[in-house]
């Protein structure tokens, strides 16, 4: 199995798009949680969840 450098390089770059989305997604929720005016309750994320 070879793999050429192109599919490594696109392995790379995918990797380091779906962490930038990560980074940016836990960046929201920390902003969410930190402003007053955005807070939920635990109740109404597990309602949301099914729970």
């Amino acid at each position: 199995m070879t793999t050429t450098p192109s599919a490594h390089k696109c392995s790379w770059l995918t990797k380091l798009a779906l962490g930038g989305v990560l980074v940016l997604l836990l960046a929201a929720g920390f902003w969410g949680y930190l402003s007053p005016g955005m807070r939920l309750n635990w109740e109404t994320v597990a309602s949301m969840c099914g729970f």
